[in-house]
């Protein structure tokens, strides 16, 4: 659907770890553009003189006359956004970029989220749960286990889920990216999804590589505009450069890295 500027009211605005916020919007007017998983959208928090710019974030959830959002308060404009209160209204400008395609998933998926990137794979989970997927497996990484979120529900709804953090407060110690090595050494998926660090990408995106898997990737990148326009989120890849915002933040791996 084409992206569309509507205005939205805060429904809830609440800190689920440390740092770590879920909102979730209604809009005022207008109906919920129907958004893919791994899509974005830019949302305005500009409180007196500033900050200007919009912020990115990818949707946790979107439809049912509601979007949800999951951030980190990692400067002035999410600081800003984590006042945000029931009942304010924020303009919200999405869906934009490119989801992740389901299409190629017929019975088997492996998802790899870290961090924060749990919010755009989440979504993407319940879509396949939504399409009875009979196999789908989830590797989690994070800093500790107080910043592990939605495992539990994934988990009741049949999902596979494998835990990794740095101090090893929650299921093995180490990083996602060597969780995920072992779940595709276990079973070959149809299709690899990963979003996180750029260094858990490359890694995810090796391994499928050589067992012969496709793997799409979601990708974090400064944004000004979020729609082509500022030319500010370019990245260099395998095909020249290429700007997050519209060519992605979706990529196939292949795009990004080079095969091993």
């Amino acid at each position: 659907m084409e992206a569309r500027d509507i205005t939205c009211r805060v429904r809830t605005n609440r800190e689920v770890s440390s740092g770590i916020y879920r909102a979730r919007l209604e809009p005022v007017k207008a109906t919920v553009p129907d958004a893919a998983p791994g899509q974005f959208a830019m949302i305005q928090v500009k409180e007196k003189a500033g900050p200007l710019l919009r912020r990115p974030l990818s949707y946790l959830q979107a439809g049912e006359g509601r979007i949800e959002f999951l951030y980190r308060v990692v400067g002035v404009g999410t600081h800003i956004l984590a006042q945000a209160k029931k009942k304010d209204e924020l303009k919200v400008l999405g869906p934009l970029g490119s989801g992740f395609d389901l299409s190629p998933v017929k019975s088997s998926a492996l998802l790899v989220a870290g961090g924060i990137g749990i919010a755009p794979i989440y979504f993407l989970a319940m879509k396949l749960v939504e399409r009875r997927i009979p196999n789908v497996e989830l590797v989690y990484g994070a800093r500790t286990a107080k910043e592990i979120l939605f495992a539990e529900d994934m988990e009741k709804t049949g999902i596979t889920v494998r835990i990794a953090t740095d101090d090893g407060s929650a299921g093995s110690r180490g990083l996602a990216s060597e969780e995920a090595i072992k779940a595709m050494g276990a079973n070959k998926p149809d299709v690899v999804f990963a979003c996180g660090p750029y260094p858990m990408l490359h890694a995810v995106a090796e391994s499928a590589a050589r067992i012969g898997a496709p793997c799409r990737v979601s990708i974090e990148e400064r944004m000004a505009c979020g729609v082509g326009a500022c030319m500010g989120c370019a990245v260099k890849t395998e095909q020249g450069y290429l700007h997050v915002c519209c060519d992605g933040p979706v990529f196939d791996a292949s795009v990004l890295f080079k095969r091993p």
